[in-house]
């Protein structure tokens, strides 16, 4: 039993899951080494964090360029009205962003 907690201490640092961990301890139960599940459990979850990255990458550009655009239109706003801002400037990048969504999505 004492092997079984050491051994799933050990896999916790793998970043699996509690099903994962179950069924390499199973498998080493077993009496069958389970080095090989753990390297393909361990390449599912790179894969997994690579694809996540490219994503959040992608999300920080995307954010990055609306923010730039409200800088810009918010850089010469100081005697502009609240509202007028709102409706004119910001809610307009809105809308643009939206519709060019709605089009990217409608096309592929």
């Amino acid at each position: 039993m004492l092997f079984i907690i050491v051994f799933w201490r050990c896999l916790k640092h793998f970043g699996l899951s509690l099903e994962e961990i179950a069924t390499l301890i199973e498998i080493r139960s077993e009496g069958i080494p389970p080095c090989a599940n753990l390297k393909a459990m361990v390449k599912k979850h790179l894969d997994n964090l690579e694809q996540r990255i490219k994503e959040m990458l992608t999300f920080h550009q995307e954010l990055s360029h609306r923010y730039e655009k409200i800088e810009t239109a918010l850089s010469d706003s100081s005697n502009i009205a609240i509202e007028e801002l709102c409706q004119d400037k910001i809610c307009g990048l809105i809308e643009r962003d939206d519709k060019n969504e709605t089009e990217n999505y409608t096309h592929h």
